[in-house]
């Protein structure tokens, strides 16, 4: 603070003499202000001082006061749960030396919005891709992704929000999915159901019966002569066989005839369909 000091003297013959005198102290300085969200005052906010850490809180009038040592430099910053910024955001005082105000006003956080709709349905072997979206009203405020829950064979990209994965036949059914974002302050998630849908897996023939005949004569074949793995079916029920043409042998349905005279390894091209 600053004092100024007035001396005054009279000679004999009544003249007066005087001087101003200024001198400074290092005393306390008032920073002082109201918070409001532009027109209603916002109670509760916590102002932070940089210099010491110190803290003051505005009241039911949004007013806030603060002492601050002489020639003090600061920055002040707002807070308030609920709300997503202040402005101005954290302003500097620069070696303050005279009592001052500084205001504030506040913006209301308001929580993310998902602006994708899931795709709820899947098929077995197929490549799933779902990108999930969201958008904030909020400026400047970084939404983050991420998905609590997930089946195995699905991965989340929280960069880009894509979800993918190529489901196996074991992954037929349903799967509970959650995915979530975050502003920083609020968390919203959106959670549902992803069918997994069945199909078709071809039969794989792993082995055979061993097969004799005698020269000149024809063989009917049999599923039963055959050994086939398919995940989706038992075998042999409501599989076929379907013999194909090749070389040294005629065929009429699944019944095969060797060519005339031929014996030794015949080979026979056939399939199994379920």
């Amino acid at each position: 603070a600053t004092y100024y000091v007035r001396a005054y003297a009279a000679n004999k013959a009544g003249t007066v003499y005087g001087s101003e005198v200024s001198f400074t102290t290092d005393g306390t300085i008032v920073i002082s202000g109201v918070v409001t969200d532009g027109s209603k005052p916002i109670s509760g906010v916590t102002l932070t001082f940089s210099h010491d850490g110190s803290t003051a809180l505005t009241d039911a009038s949004g007013k806030y006061s603060h002492s601050v040592q002489y020639n003090t430099t600061t920055t002040i910053t707002p807070s308030k749960s609920g709300y997503a910024s202040f402005s101005p955001e954290a302003p500097a005082l620069e070696k303050v030396t005279s009592d001052l105000s500084q205001n504030f006003i506040g913006t209301l956080n308001v929580k993310p919005q998902i602006t994708s709709t899931p795709v709820t349905k899947a098929t077995e072997d197929v490549k799933y891709t779902y990108i999930f979206t969201a958008a904030d009203e909020n400026k400047g405020q970084t939404l983050t992704f991420s998905a609590p829950t997930l089946p195995s064979w699905l991965t989340f990209n929280d960069s880009t929000g894509e979800l993918s994965g190529i489901p196996e036949n074991g992954d037929v059914g349903d799967h509970e999915v959650k995915l979530q974002v975050s502003d920083g302050m609020e968390d919203v998630t959106q959670e549902f159901t992803l069918t997994v849908e069945n199909s078709n897996d071809a039969p794989v023939i792993t082995g055979q019966a061993a097969l004799e005949m005698d020269e000149d004569t024809s063989l009917k074949l049999e599923l039963a002569d055959l050994t086939v793995e398919d995940v989706d079916t038992t075998y042999p029920t409501g599989f076929s066989l379907i013999v194909v043409e090749g070389t040294d042998y005629t065929f009429k349905d699944t019944t095969i005839t060797p060519a005339e005279n031929f014996n030794g390894e015949l080979t026979v091209l056939i399939k199994v369909n379920d």
